[in-house]
């Protein structure tokens, strides 16, 4: 259905829109907002993001590392600010391939953001490639049960959705 047929035909696509203190189930006990937080231009939107009901925050290891600067240094901010732990999820995401994915650096990520102390969801980035998702599963399970990571859930991000409506 295209806009113009909603606005048309009266109908809403949905009763409401989802709001950011909206929490969605994603396994094992965590509940996140419909909004996720990635790369940002200053820490301080990650602050005003969470006193607006966002708990959700990604951060990108491996290639991406230096354009999360922010995100890390925001996360730092919400911890030293008195916000707990268990009140906000991060997910960290990788993109490399196998074999390389193996080496998951969550370490590198709770190492350098004092008191984050565990990666909540492990992400398998880009896994609607040639390569795939499948290659990447073991190793997404082996980290999700190193208890040095803390992680609960797994995920991937798929970037191609006419890939994504085939798993």
């Amino acid at each position: 259905m295209r806009w113009t047929d909603v606005q048309s035909s009266g109908r809403a696509l949905r009763p409401r829109l989802p709001q950011p203190n909206d929490r969605l189930p994603i396994g094992n006990g965590l509940t996140v907002s419909p909004i996720c937080i990635g790369a940002v231009p200053h820490p301080e939107i990650l602050e005003a993001a969470f006193a607006n009901g966002i708990n959700f925050f990604l951060v990108s290891l491996d290639l991406h590392w230096p354009l999360y600067e922010h995100t890390r240094a925001g996360i730092a901010r919400l911890l030293r600010s008195g916000v707990r732990r268990d009140d906000f999820v991060v997910a960290l995401v990788s993109y490399l391939d196998e074999p390389l994915f193996r080496h998951f650096q969550a370490r590198e990520f709770i190492n350098a953001v004092p008191g984050v102390e565990r990666a909540d969801v492990i992400v398998a980035g880009a896994i609607a490639t040639d390569h795939g998702f499948m290659p990447r599963m073991t190793a997404l399970q082996a980290l999700r049960d190193r208890p040095r990571i803390g992680a609960r859930a797994t995920g991937g991000t798929f970037h191609r959705r006419d890939v994504e409506r085939n798993h």
